[in-house]
This record gives structure tokens, C-alpha cells and sequence, in this order.
């Protein structure tokens, strides 16, 4: 019967080889596991290979698990572009004669649980299998795969062996403490300061606070001419009625020329002289 043997590398280190003979109706779920075992490999939470056309592109995708992702297609009776979802191919039921079209078909194999291992695969024949070898099965192996070690933030707890109590602290220790527990007082005022600042619906302050109030300097300075509030113009004051002038000169033609009586001042002058 005849079989697969592909020739697998890893992109680090260079020097690690891997020949898998498989039949060509065995999954590509068997052609994992062989390779997990080789490689010394636990389960992945996600794997898939990636099978290349001739001119080595990525034209189909099988997947360890169920997935379901969107894609843009050309929908033919719309005439327009369209988002559908695309179903891929699962190891278990896929097998590789179905995806196996060139007689030195190109494969990538992209493993990931807490680090990523990319390996690249290729068709090297297609050949007799031997009736005594049980199938898939490793032909050749160089090299051992370099472990990743997954990048975990380091949990950093306290030293209880390294606290000094307080009574063997040093006068400078002390007021070290002090000082940092006065900031942490000062901080504490400056927050309730903003506090209040922002209270909302503050109760005004009654009676006359002016006599305590500290002149503003900048109170004499003149105003942006949109915050100053136009007083309300007054009313001109009526003007006196004067008299008629007729009357005045009747009242003048009523006077006798008895009652007037002519004073000089130059000759009663002369005769206090005498």
C-alpha cells in the first residue's frame, strides 16, 4: 500500500528534522499526534495546518477545533462584496489524500497553547509501505525541539523575614516615618479641599461677610466690557417753568412814578462830604 513520507522542520533551531510516514487515508489528526509525540508536545488548545498551492500560497486551512470565522466573498447575485462565515475542515474527519495535490505539496504546522511552534512541512515521496510497520510512524529524527518558556509576570510578595519592628528603628527611621505620614495628611487635606470645591448646591452664607473680606487688588481694574452690567439710565429731571414776560412788565407799569424814586449815588455822596 502506498505511503506519505514528509519531511517536517522547525523554524528554531534549524537543525531539528523530523521524516513521518503516514498513510494517505489517515486524518491529519494522526499526522499530529505522531508529530506531538515526536516532539514531545502535550494536547494543543489550538493547531492547524496550513496546505500551500504551487505557487506556495496558503489556499487551505484544517483545524484541531470547531471554528468559525467571517469572510469577505464575492456574492454573484449581488454583484458586491458580502461578510459570510466560513467553516473549515477538522483533523479528525479530514484526510490527507483529499488535500494532497502535488507530489512535493508544502504544509505549515502552526501549534499553540502558552508559547507558539511553527514547522514547516514537505512531501518528500510517495512510496511502498512496508506490510510489517504500523503506520503513521517516525523514519528519521535529528535534533530536539527548544523548549519556549511562556512569558509569565512574576508575582513579587513581601519579605516577612526582613521587617524590623518598631522599637529597633532608629531615630532617623522614626522621623522618616513621621515625615511620610504628615505628606500622607497633607494629601489627605488637599483631596477634601477639591472636595468641597466641587460640592454641588452649597448653602450660601448668610449676613454681611464684607467687613472680614481682604481687598482684591485686581477689584479696581477695569472689566472685560462683556462682564460689566450697563446701569439703568435715569429719567431727566422737568426743568422749572419760567414766568411769562408779560406778566413781569405788567407788573412793572403798575408801579406810580410817585413810588419811584431815583437815587444817585454820586450826589449823596457830595452832600455827606458837606
Amino acid at each position: 500500500m502506498l505511503i506519505y513520507r514528509f519531511k517536517v522542520v522547525s523554524e528554531d533551531p534549524d537543525d531539528l528534522v523530523r521524516e513521518v510516514e503516514i498513510y494517505p487515508n489517515q486524518t491529519f489528526l494522526d499526522f499530529q499526534d505522531i508529530l506531538l509525540m515526536t516532539l514531545g508536545l502535550g494536547k494543543p488548545k489550538d493547531a492547524s495546518f496550513f496546505v500551500h498551492d504551487k505557487q506556495n500560497k496558503v489556499h487551505k486551512e484544517v483545524v484541531f477545533a470547531n471554528e468559525h470565522r467571517e469572510e469577505r466573498v464575492y456574492d454573484e447575485d449581488l454583484d458586491e462584496m458580502v461578510m459570510r462565515k466560513k467553516v473549515f475542515p477538522l483533523m479528525k474527519k479530514a484526510t490527507l489524500k483529499s488535500f494532497i495535490e502535488d507530489p512535493h505539496q508544502r504544509l505549515n504546522y502552526i501549534y499553540n497553547t502558552d508559547v507558539d511552534y511553527h514547522f514547516f512541512i514537505e512531501l518528500l515521496k510517495i512510496t511502498n509501505g512496508e506490510g510489517n510497520l504500523t503506520y503513521p510512524r517516525i523514519s528519521k529524527s535529528i535534533g530536539q525541539l527548544l523548549k519556549k518558556t511562556p512569558k509569565i509576570k512574576p508575582i513579587i510578595s513581601p519579605d516577612i523575614s526582613k521587617v524590623v519592628p518598631i522599637a529597633q528603628l532608629s531615630k532617623d527611621d522614626l522621623a522618616l516615618l513621621e515625615a511620610e505620614d504628615a505628606s500622607a495628611d497633607d494629601i489627605a487635606e488637599i483631596e477634601r479641599s477639591f472636595a468641597d470645591m466641587f460640592v454641588k448646591d452649597k448653602p450660601k452664607v448668610s449676613g454681611n461677610t464684607s467687613k472680614n473680606k481682604t481687598p482684591d487688588p485686581l477689584s479696581n481694574q477695569p472689566k472685560d466690557h462683556h462682564d460689566l452690567e450697563l446701569e439703568p439710565e435715569l429719567e431727566p429731571e422737568p426743568e422749572p417753568e419760567q414766568e411769562p414776560l408779560d406778566d413781569y412788565f405788567e407788573e412793572e407799569e403798575m408801579i406810580s412814578d410817585e413810588d419811584r424814586v431815583d437815587i444817585d449815588p454820586i450826589s449823596d455822596e457830595l452832600s455827606d462830604d458837606d
